[in-house]
Order: structure tokens, then sequence, then C-alpha cells
């Protein structure tokens, strides 16, 4: 098929297309967690498999190609869309129930605490953070889209929760003494 593609034939694409459509979204589903924003992927995916088909289509193993290129896409996606989440940081320590006036202003004093010691977190312990608390991702999920082993998930998981624990703590003990 993919030499097919090489010589220009349409028809070859349609039937990669059929063929690995499926497998691909799984994997790109997997990373964005969206599902519009997966067919969108795969569809730069394959428009960029037709403009490499001379390159591809005589390649010993294309099928890796559509994979690693379907993965890097994904991933461009996912921190495109994470420079939005940030935004959203606020969510993190939102409260549901009603509150008394005094209640009320130590609660936004603490969204504010929680806040301020998210954004001093260093850049891949924030994204981590976020992820994984805002956004509810596995992290095994985590570890794919962002190219990271587990452990490094959960080590940056571990380190974040440690600095913003003392940032917190180091604020109280300011309050207090």
């Amino acid at each position: 098929m993919f030499k097919r593609l090489a010589l220009g034939d349409e028809s070859a694409l349609d039937q990669i297309v059929k063929k690995y459509w499926h497998e691909l979204l799984t994997r790109v589903f997997r990373i964005l967690r969206n599902r519009y924003w997966a067919e969108e992927v795969l569809m730069d995916v394959f428009l960029e498999l037709w403009k490499q088909r001379l390159k591809v289509g005589f390649m010993k193993y294309p099928h890796t190609w559509l994979h690693k290129v379907a993965n890097n896409k994904a991933v461009d996606r996912f921190r495109k869309e994470f420079a939005h989440l940030s935004d959203s940081l606020e969510e993190v320590v939102e409260t549901v129930n009603e509150q008394s006036p005094e209640e009320e202003m130590d609660s936004k004093e603490m969204k504010n605490i929680m806040a301020s010691a998210i954004d001093q977190l260093p850049p891949a312990e924030k994204k981590v953070y976020v992820l994984r608390t805002v956004e509810g991702w596995p992290v095994k999920e985590i570890a794919a889209a962002l190219g990271r082993s587990t452990n490094t998930i959960r080590n940056e998981l571990a380190n974040s929760r440690k600095s913003i624990q003392k940032i917190i703590s180091n604020y109280l003990h300011l309050l207090l003494f």
C-alpha cells in the first residue's frame, strides 16, 4: 500500500487511512483525552503522510513512521492546549460550600496562597501537578503525553506537593509569629 502511495495512488491513501485510523485514534486519544482534537490530529497525520509519500512509501517500516508522527503531533497539540490550563488554576482550590464572610475571606486568602504556591513551581512540576490535580489525568497518561517515565512523573508530583506544602507552611508561620 505504501509503495502505491509513493507513486501517487490516492486509493492507497484511502486504504491506509481505513487500516490505521482506529489504531492511531486510540493512541492519540490516550494523550489528548478529547476525541475532536484526536481526530484533528489524525487528519494532520494523514495529510503529512500524503506530503511525505515519496519518503515514507519506500521505508522499511512505514507504519512506525505513522505512529511516531501521530504521537508527536498529539504531544504538540497537548502542549498547545495546556497553555490554556494555567488560566484555570483557581479551580484547584474552589470552594463549594456557603461560607460566612470571615470564612469567605479566609477561603479567598487560601486560594490566593495556593495559586501563588502553584505558580512558584518549576514549569515541569507545575504542568504535572495541574494535569494530575486539576485535570485528573492518570500518571501513565501524563508520562505518555510528556514523553517521560512514570517514575519521573511520580517524583515531580511528590516534589511539587512538598514545595506547595513548604510554601504554605512558611506563609502560615509568618502569619502566626
